[in-house]
């Protein structure tokens, strides 16, 4: 009976396993349905230029509800208020699918929070490949240049513009702010706390994740820094200076997980204020107002442009004070921060349970570009002339069989672990 036991429990961990894995595909799945519609609707509409906020006669948060909204499987709520023939297709799929246990699959943004790796320089944004010239003998030359990043407002990277120690000292500015924020809120916490160094906090960060940074609090550690990037927040529970509550403060504030820059139309209220200190409450408040206009109405800044324009309207502080604009710009650039208008970076977290065996899927999904690629990295042939590769998007094919088409996915999984 033990044996017995012991097997069927077996069972139920590779069943619940596999579940997970299913579930990261239908994840993976929705991410690329919004990308492929935004597309569709696009190309519907006319537009033109770069990636935007929204799409044209689309509200955004309409759009972002083909991945945003948590889904459980098999789907158990009342269906009564559904119409007819969407009340069948469900029922039917209860009765068919034959699914043991319970999915439930949430995907959540990254790019709304700043990131903890952002001080190393291997973690900014590289300066953008230079277009090589087209080749006349290839099948799809590119006739233009891929267009910038949506979003940045500021002149290419280039790896003199990121400096490291404006990063190092603007995280301990960012800190700062935090606790100041948090001791005008919570006396009691301001109390706890008003001896904690926002400088110690910050040496423990940049101890921790650079190898470079030379801390004087090494030697008085009970845990050796690790000297190397953040692969978790959970990280942060190891350093000295960080308990629960510290770590509740930071935790919601920063990510580890790879993104392209911060999202100015999902970033909440704290991030908000870590990047414009001068915004007071009520244009805080304001700003989320304006932006998080219920549909069919669209106020999501469609470049990072529009949203410089909006503090530099709305924010009393910086109200025709063109130089601190740009040097909010110029500062942002040498942290290695872009300011992006549509989600790139999402985190996926997939919870299956079968009887009491329950397993949990943490991913980290990334969408990259696409890109054609240079043809001048093909093979060479006799004349001179060289064979293109296919981009990211057209896939590999055999000319002689349209059917053996492959198409390359967009999509990039950064991290992925079982909980």
């Amino acid at each position: 009976q033990v044996n017995q036991k012991l097997a069927y429990d077996r069972l139920d961990q590779i069943k619940a396993h596999s579940l997970a894995k299913s579930g990261l595909r239908i994840a993976l799945l929705r991410i690329s349905a919004f990308q492929q519609v935004k597309k569709l609707m696009k190309n519907l509409t006319g537009s033109k230029g770069g990636t935007s906020g929204g799409v044209p006669g689309i509200p955004k948060s309409v759009l972002d509800k083909i991945w945003s909204e948590p889904v459980t499987l098999p789907f158990s709520g009342d269906i009564s208020g559904l119409p007819l023939s969407v009340r069948d297709s469900i029922s039917k799929f209860r009765k068919d699918s034959a699914m043991e246990g319970v999915l439930y699959l949430s995907i959540t943004a990254q790019s709304d929070k700043l990131n903890l790796n952002s001080t190393l320089t291997p973690f900014a944004p590289p300066p953008p490949n230079p277009q090589p010239p087209p080749n006349p003998s290839a099948v799809n030359p590119p006739s233009t240049n891929p267009p910038p990043q949506q979003g940045d407002t500021s002149p290419p990277l280039e790896p003199a513009d990121f400096d490291v120690e404006t990063a190092r000292r603007q995280l301990v500015q960012t800190i700062q702010q935090l606790l100041t924020q948090k001791f005008q809120e919570d006396t009691a916490f301001r109390d706890a706390y008003q001896n904690l160094q926002p400088q110690d906090v910050a040496d423990d960060i940049l101890a921790w994740s650079d190898l470079m940074f030379q801390s004087n609090r090494a030697q008085s550690q009970s845990i050796s820094y690790k000297k190397a990037p953040f692969y978790d927040v959970s990280e942060l529970r190891y350093l000295p200076t960080i308990d629960d509550r510290i770590y509740q403060l930071l935790s919601g504030r920063f990510t580890a997980g790879i993104t392209q820059g911060i999202n100015i139309n999902s970033i909440k209220d704290s991030v908000l204020q870590m990047m414009v200190p001068q915004m007071t409450k009520e244009e805080r408040e304001a700003f989320f107002k304006f932006r998080d206009v219920p549909p069919p109405a669209d106020n999501t800044f469609k470049s990072g442009d529009d949203f410089f324009k909006y503090i530099s309207e709305n924010v009393q502080a910086l109200r025709g004070s063109e130089s601190q604009i740009k040097e909010m710009k110029e500062n942002l650039v040498k942290r290695g921060i872009r300011l992006v208008v549509d989600e790139t970076d999402f985190l996926v977290r997939v919870e299956a349970k079968v009887r009491q065996t329950k397993r949990t899927l943490l991913a980290w999904v990334s969408l990259i570009e696409d890109k054609r690629q240079n043809a001048g990295q093909g093979t060479g042939t006799g004349s001179g002339s060289t064979s293109p590769l296919p981009s990211a998007t057209q896939g590999f094919s055999d000319p002689n069989n349209p059917a053996s088409r492959i198409e390359r996915s967009n999509l990039k999984i950064t991290q992925l672990k079982f909980l």
